[in-house]
């Protein structure tokens, strides 16, 4: 097996063989001349409950870090959440450390127990993938997968199977990722109205929608995503039909994704799945239950100014209920700032790879110290920076050990902790005119106050980096980004 290098999602996800094993059921994408009749409110009879499984990936152990993975997958919840009738507890999330292979396919398997026969489920997946083209072999790439060791893969056969298994009326299936499938044609369909989503709701569904087909993908896109995540948020974010379909999202999702991208999304029923002919319906949260409009409002498309209005008083009655004299604002809810008049102690301790290999010497942690200093901030603990950073005690601080944190400030007589990571990677194959070599640096590092265990910042910084020495070109790349991540966490979280 071949694992292509990549400068954007390294050969994006749901690997290709799912929808390589899939043939056009029905399509049901509106084209020219179409009848649209817009849906009364309330008037498809949608049973049963909407779950969803988040998964987004950025920081890989072995396989090159993404940018947008997360926030990508965390933007489609909240669109979910926000819009379209979905609740916290009927949503599993695995983000970067949480998304081994282990618990992912837990995470399929739990759901569909978990589900009723009436329910809708969505899998959104952003991370890396694998496809081997001779084998015709896909693989999602947990956070602990190996390169070029596909038995640390999940095949797409399995996730395919679970998807099967699940006991849901309608799985839809969102990947910002490689997929297997052409551009296929449509068929002409009858009128789009709410028998229309009826007929769709009741027959079972296992659909799919990805990013691209056997092409990269772009990791970063526009506001922090990529390029697919960021249409598809707007898209569910700026609907205003009552109710929506995978069809539909990819007839207005495709073309502003390949006007923008070297990739065109596809979307079919998924074969071998369990698909019926249905599909999945969003359904606008303002629809059937738990409506943000007023009982009596009326919701009708010819009504838009009253409706959100309507909405604008229900989240205002939500959201501000006065009671009494007001209370003074509680510190747990208020930002926490150190006053610059009483600079703290700090220590700075951030491991660094380069290319893959760890470095004694970190750029990150050094700029990130000089400019500290430059601002009167006294960093302290530096003789044992190098033990803590190649010890253990640095990851298990990272991944959320607090008491440990506040330990090792304590031990160190630091008031605030900055910890982190930095990595670089060559952004392009090959060399530029001049023997160039073009290296992405990427720190992610978070402040901690070490008196109470809070965590005052959590941000992450990419930056590019030049050099006809790969080594040198990460150390630039990554002192840039330790320098972007100054110019975003000081005055938030260090200088009031």
């Amino acid at each position: 097996m071949t694992v292509r290098p990549t400068t954007n999602r390294w050969l994006l996800l749901l690997s290709l063989s799912i929808l390589s094993m899939t043939t056009l059921v029905w399509a049901g994408q509106p084209q020219r001349g179409v009848t649209v009749t817009p849906a009364k409110a309330g008037s498809v009879p949608i049973e049963g409950d909407y779950w969803a499984l988040i998964i987004g990936i950025d920081r890989y152990k072995f396989a090159p870090m993404l940018e947008s993975a997360v926030r990508d997958a965390r933007g489609i919840r909240d669109v979910l959440i926000a819009r379209y009738g979905f609740t916290k507890n009927h949503i599993v999330e695995l983000y970067d450390a949480q998304a081994t292979g282990p618990k992912i396919q837990n995470a399929l398997y739990r759901l569909g127990r978990d589900v009723s026969e009436n329910d809708s489920v969505l899998i959104y997946y952003a991370g890396h993938g694998q496809y081997d083209v001779e084998g015709k072999l896909g693989w999602w790439i947990p956070v602990e997968g190996e390169p070029r060791e596909p038995g640390t893969f999940i095949t797409n056969a399995s996730i395919r199977d679970y998807i099967n298994g699940m006991k849901a009326r309608h799985v839809f299936l969102v990947a910002d990722s490689c997929f297997s499938g052409s551009l296929f044609g449509t068929r002409a369909l009858p009128p789009i109205n709410d028998q229309w989503y009826t007929r769709l709701y009741q027959k079972p569904s296992r659909w799919g929608l990805t990013s691209g087909g056997k092409e990269p993908v772009a990791d970063r896109g526009k506001n922090g995503h990529s390029i697919f995540a960021y249409h598809l948020i707007s898209l569910l974010q700026d609907n205003s039909e009552p109710y929506l379909v995978p069809s539909q999202i990819h007839t207005k999702l495709a073309p502003l994704v390949a006007n923008n991208a070297d990739q065109t999304p596809l979307s079919e029923p998924l074969r071998g799945a369990g698909d019926e002919g249905g599909q999945f319906v969003f359904r606008l949260a303002a629809v059937g239950a738990d409506p943000l409009i007023s009982p009596g409002i009326s919701a009708t498309p010819s009504d838009d100014m009253a409706r959100m209005k309507a909405e604008l008083e229900a989240l205002k009655s939500q959201v501000y209920k006065p009671s009494g004299s007001p209370k003074p604002l509680e510190v747990a809810t208020a930002p926490v700032y150190i006053p610059q008049t009483n600079k703290p102690r700090i220590m700075v301790v951030v491991a660094e790879h380069h290319v893959g290999t760890p470095v004694t010497d970190p750029s990150g942690e050094a700029e990130i110290i000089k400019l500290l200093g430059q601002k009167g901030f006294k960093v302290v603990g530096q003789a044992q920076i190098r033990k803590i950073r190649e010890g253990d005690t640095l990851r298990q601080v990272l991944e959320g050990d607090m008491k440990l944190a506040k330990s090792l400030g304590h031990q160190h007589d630091a008031e605030i902790l900055i910890v982190g990571e930095a990595f670089s990677e060559r952004a392009l194959q090959g060399v530029m005119m001049g023997g160039i070599l073009s290296v992405r640096g990427r720190l992610q590092a978070k402040v901690i106050r070490v008196d109470t265990g809070e965590i005052l910042a959590s941000e992450e910084a990419v930056a590019p980096g030049l050099d006809v020495s790969e080594q040198v070109a990460g150390k630039k790349a990554i002192s840039t980004a330790a320098k972007q991540w100054m110019d975003a966490v000081l005055p938030r979280a260090l200088i009031h």
